[in-house]
């Protein structure tokens, strides 16, 4: 009977999964008073009341009050209104659904993770971090990732109110994935779905390695090359499975039917000191070949087939055998000439002798030896490349026999028009017997370096040349002959001369000498001998003695200079460049035309003082090192300036 002036209103949420609130959750949640209104002065019939998430149910009671107090009951608690009994998310009193939030960071599950047959295994958990948002999980996507950053595993699995519910209870999803690559580094991310979208992509998991597992089984040997006693075999490493492979084996059989055990097992000590990579002693190794091993098997049967197995291990074991391969020992072109067995045997200052050793034959007698040589290692080193590269190529002489080339003989020597010189664009060649395993060249340079390969031929094809024997250096000498000297400028009483330092001939020039003779000109009375009325001695002629250091470079700036690679530079080239204190490597003086008077195109400058006036004279000039004098240069002659009269002598009167 009393009018209504004051409601209060009870109300909680909480997520739709964790059920409908009751009415101590409402005693609990929080309470809101309302008066009349200011305006109409009636009590509100509607609130709204924010702050909610999506995906709650949200439960609301309320009492009236008059002026003599409140109700005793609290309304009922609503229901589902135009939504389904059981389906909290659908009443009219939850707040709408949307996609869910993102998961937390993935993580590996390290003791699950196992690697056999070559594949890698294991599991994963995603931790729920964040809220359904008022509806079931519909799936869980996520995205194995390698070290490159491409995506090699992707999968979308369904999900359901079961597993909503207990990723709800245990806080995280557990997959599983498999077929990743042994030793291998990888992240995962993730996301969830539900029936409104996807949410965002997790943050990548931390970095995780699959264990190792035994390599891969190898792919069966090929052939390298063969011989009368000795095989070589080839092959590429299989993939190692995350764990580096340390160990080969290798076993052979003359019969391919025999039980494994009855094969030949390569003893490991001989496997691990005979495994090279393939082009390690210089032989070419084309792009097909890069990154393959070889192993040479010695001492088998000749005229045999062998077959052999190949198997590797890692640290967790070892891998299959690989399939059988057969080769047969035969008949082949002679081995290579071991460098590490020729010996000088001579060397003077203008030739040398030298020996090697026979290689195996290899079934067929070697019927000669090729011997190639330059002072210009450049130039040796890439006919040596350009006969390597050949021998992959279809060969005619194997149709017409192996005759030295040109019409030469056993012990013709061609190609020798460059050794005694500077500049040297020539590679001798000399075919020799089989029964002469030396060689000898005479007409060579003092103080040259010379540089020699060689290989052995027998019906059956050309051995592989040799690794570059040498530097054979001939034994220096007295200096070269030397240039004519090049006035600069005379004056009354002295000239100006220059000259180039000849070719040392591998010995640093000591000293130079000078010879000044004089020809014709005036000479005073006190000048010439009263009785033979010739000059006197000191004014005839003059000799003297200065070293290197006591003359000037013409130009000292040009020894700083730079200048590219010429075409059939020798040893002695740098050397004599060397000498002189020009930049290291320097070979060149452009415009300048190398000889052994003048390797350098520097010049050297000095002056003789002391001269008559008026006077005709010639000079010539010489140099030394250790082993001796030069030969005296060709005479230059050159004039003094004329000047005034020498001061007469005391007038004598004869008669008055």
């Amino acid at each position: 009977g009393a009018a209504l002036d004051r409601v209060e209103i009870r109300y909680f949420a909480r997520n739709v999964e964790a059920g409908r609130p009751d009415l101590k959750d409402l005693r609990e949640g929080k309470l809101v008073t309302l008066g009349l209104s200011p305006t109409t002065g009636e009590l509100p019939t509607e609130h709204k009341v924010d702050g909610f998430l999506p995906g709650q149910i949200v439960f609301a009671i309320a009492r009236c009050f008059n002026h003599i107090g409140g109700a005793r009951e609290w309304s009922d608690c609503p229901g589902p209104g135009s939504g389904e009994e059981d389906d909290l998310i659908t009443w009219d009193c939850s707040t709408s659904p949307t996609r869910p939030d993102q998961t937390g960071q993935p993580f590996a599950v390290e003791a699950s993770m196992v690697s056999e047959n070559s594949a890698s295994s294991g599991s994963f958990k995603v931790p729920n971090e964040g809220r359904t948002n008022g509806l079931p999980f519909a799936s869980l996507e996520f995205e194995i990732i390698d070290a490159k950053g491409e995506v090699v595993r992707a999968q979308a699995d369904e999900s359901s109110r079961e597993e909503t519910a207990e990723v709800l209870r245990t806080g995280a999803f557990e997959r599983s994935f498999k077929n990743l690559i042994p030793g291998s580094a990888y992240t995962i991310r993730a996301r969830v779905s539900n029936a409104m979208g996807f949410a965002p992509w997790s943050r990548p998991s931390e970095v995780f390695k699959t264990p190792p597992d035994k390599p891969h089984t190898p792919q069966t040997p090929m052939l390298e090359s063969t011989s009368l006693k000795w095989i070589e075999l080839k092959w590429f490493p299989p993939y190692a499975n995350g764990a580096p492979i340390t160990e080969y084996d290798i076993i052979y059989s003359v019969r391919e039917d025999w039980p494994l055990e009855d094969w030949s097992r390569v003893p490991q000590i001989e496997m691990l000191h005979g495994i090279k990579e393939h082009g390690h002693d210089g032989r070419r190794s084309l792009a097909r070949d890069r990154g393959s091993l070889i192993f040479r098997l010695e001492n088998l049967a000749e005229f045999t087939m062998h077959y052999f197995r190949l198997r590797c291990r890692n640290i967790v074991g070892w891998s299959g055998w690989s399939e059988i391969a057969a080769f047969k020992t035969q008949t082949v072109e002679p081995s290579k000439v071991n460098r590490d067995l020729m010996e000088v045997l001579s060397v003077s200052k203008t030739s040398l002798k030298f020996r090697w050793t026979a290689p195996e034959c290899n079934g067929e007698e070697i019927t000669r030896f090729d011997v190639l040589g330059s002072s210009n290692y450049r130039l040796l080193k890439w006919a040596t490349f350009v006969q390597l590269m050949l021998r992959t190529a279809p060969d005619p002489d194997k149709l017409y026999g192996y005759a030295p080339p040109g019409g030469m003989e056993l012990g013709d020597i061609t190609g020798t028009e460059g050794l005694d010189k500077f500049i040297n664009e020539e590679i001798t060649f000399s075919p020799i017997s089989p029964y002469e395993a030396h060689f000898e060249l005479s007409c060579l340079m003092p103080g040259q370096e010379y540089f020699f390969s060689m290989r052995a031929l027998n019906k059956i094809g050309k051995g592989e040349l040799s690794a570059i024997f040498g530097p054979i250096k001939t034994h220096s000498d007295s200096p070269a002959a030397v240039a004519k000297l090049e006035i600069l400028e005379t004056t009354d009483r002295s000239a100006r001369f220059t000259f180039p330092l000849p070719w040392n001939s591998g010995s640093t020039i000591t000293a130079l000498r000078f010879k000044l003779q004089r020809v014709d000109g005036p000479l005073a009375s006190h000048e010439v001998h009263p009785e033979t009325e010739e000059p006197h001695p000191h004014l005839a002629s003059r000799e003297w003695a200065m070293t290197v250091d006591d003359c000037s470079l013409l130009d000292r700036d040009a020894l700083k200079a730079k200048y590219g690679w010429v075409a059939g530079t020798t040893s002695a080239v740098l050397q004599a460049f060397k000498d002189e204190g020009a930049t290291p490597g320097r070979c060149q003086t452009p415009g300048h035309v190398l000889t052994t008077a003048d390797p350098t195109g520097f010049r050297h400058t000095s002056t003789v003082d002391n001269l008559l006036p008026g006077t005709h004279y010639e000079i010539a000039w010489a140099c030394r090192n250790k082993y001796g004098w030069s030969e005296m240069s060709s005479y230059a002659g050159f004039e003094t300036e004329a000047n005034v009269p020498d001061q007469p002598g005391e007038l004598v009167i004869g008669s008055l």
